[in-house]
């Protein structure tokens, strides 16, 4: 393979992962590599060094519960407002048998 043919070859390539990525900017690093039939290494060298970027997003996919997964979040949502609950109850409850304790001319006193 002549030298001519190697450039071809890499320039194409450069511009096969430019064309992947405008194309779809939520595109990872193994799927550009697929698409464009090249190893990983030469994609994450072709984007970093030849194009410049450096960070390809990482694919988001929907968020989908099924309907005994999403009870099971909502039982641990509640158990924990409950929890959350009487912990609070219990500090406004320390909070105002510790203030009791003093007399207001007491507590102004103190300032």
């Amino acid at each position: 393979m002549s030298k001519f043919m190697i450039f071809k070859t890499l320039n194409q390539n450069i511009q096969d992962v430019h064309s992947a990525m405008r194309e779809n900017h939520g595109i990872t690093i193994l799927e550009l590599s697929k698409k464009c039939s090249i190893s990983y290494g030469s994609v994450q060298i072709i984007r970093t060094e030849d194009l410049g970027t450096t960070r390809v997003f990482a694919k988001s996919a929907p968020n989908l519960l099924l309907a005994d997964q999403k009870e099971e979040s909502k039982a641990v949502l509640v158990n924990n407002l409950e929890k959350f609950s009487i912990l609070m109850n219990r500090l406004a409850f320390k909070i105002t048998l510790h203030a009791s304790r003093y007399e207001v001319n007491d507590i102004l006193q103190l300032k």
